[in-house]
C-alpha cells in the first residue's frame, strides 16, 4: 500500500505542476474602484495597504488597498490588427479565429485529449491521448496480475490498477474541464463574442478582494458567466 500511495502522489505532484506551469503564464489584474483596470505583473504587495504592480510597457502603478476592488489572474491579451484590415492576427502573423467551447467539451467527452487538438493545443492533446492509454493499459495489467497472482505482490499489482484507474479517470476529467475552459478563455482575450456583444465565459477564478469592515480575503473557485 505504501508503495501504491506513493505512486499517487508522484501522479498528483505531475498534474499540479502542469496547471501551475499554465497558471504562471497569466497576467495579474487589478481592478480599482474608480474603474480602472491595469494588467501586467504585481511587484509589491501589502495586504490590506498597498498593491504595485508593473506593464508590460514597463509602467508601475501604485494602489491603495481601499482603492482595489479585486485582483485576479488572467491570459495575457496578445493580439494586433494590421493596417486597414479587421482580422486579428498573433505574434506570428497567423490570423486568429474563434474557438467554440462546446464542441472542444464535447471533443473530450468523447475522445481524451481531442478538445484540445480541437482547440489547436495538438501536443497537450497527443499527451493526454497516450496518458489516457497508458493508464488504461496500467488499469488492465495490474488487474490481470492480481488476479492470476502473477508478480507475487498482490497489494502492489492491485495498487497498479488503481492507479492507471486514477490516472484514466483523471486524464479524461483533465481534459473534458480544461478543454472549453481554455477555449472560453482564448475569445474573450482575443476579443470574440457570441455575437450582438453576448459573451459565455468558462475560467477559473482566483479573487482578493478588501472592505473596511472584513479586512483582505481571497477566493477560488470555478466561474461560468452568460453576459447578454
Amino acid at each position: 500500500m505504501k508503495r501504491f500511495l506513493l505512486l499517487v502522489a508522484f501522479v498528483a505532484v505531475g498534474i499540479g505542476a502542469a496547471v501551475a506551469q499554465d497558471y504562471k503564464s497569466y497576467d495579474d489584474v487589478i481592478y480599482a474602484t474608480d474603474g480602472t483596470v491595469v494588467r501586467g505583473t504585481i511587484i509589491e504587495q501589502v495586504p490590506g495597504v498597498k498593491y504595485k504592480i508593473a506593464t508590460g510597457e514597463g509602467n508601475v502603478f501604485v494602489f491603495d488597498a481601499l482603492m482595489v476592488e479585486k485582483i485576479t489572474k488572467e491570459p495575457p491579451v496578445q493580439n494586433y490588427y494590421r493596417s486597414g484590415d479587421e482580422l486579428r492576427y498573433d505574434e506570428y502573423g497567423e490570423v486568429i479565429t474563434r474557438k467554440s467551447p462546446l464542441w472542444a467539451g464535447l471533443g473530450s467527452f468523447f475522445v481524451t485529449g481531442l478538445g484540445q487538438i480541437i482547440n489547436g493545443q495538438t501536443n497537450k492533446g497527443l499527451l493526454l491521448m497516450g496518458g489516457h492509454a497508458a493508464s488504461g493499459l496500467l488499469m488492465y495489467a495490474g488487474s490481470y496480475w492480481a488476479e492470476g497472482g502473477y508478480m507475487g505482490d498482490s497489494e502492489f499489482t492491485s495498487g497498479l490498477a488503481l492507479l492507471g484507474l486514477a490516472g484514466w479517470v483523471g486524464t479524461w476529467l483533465y481534459s473534458l474541464i480544461d478543454a472549453p475552459i481554455y477555449a472560453s478563455q482564448w475569445n474573450e482575450q482575443n476579443g470574440f463574442a457570441l455575437g450582438d456583444n453576448k459573451w459565455l465565459k468558462v475560467a477559473p477564478t482566483v479573487g482578493v478582494s478588501n472592505t473596511v469592515a472584513t479586512g483582505t480575503s481571497t477566493t477560488f473557485g470555478l466561474g461560468a458567466t452568460f453576459t447578454f
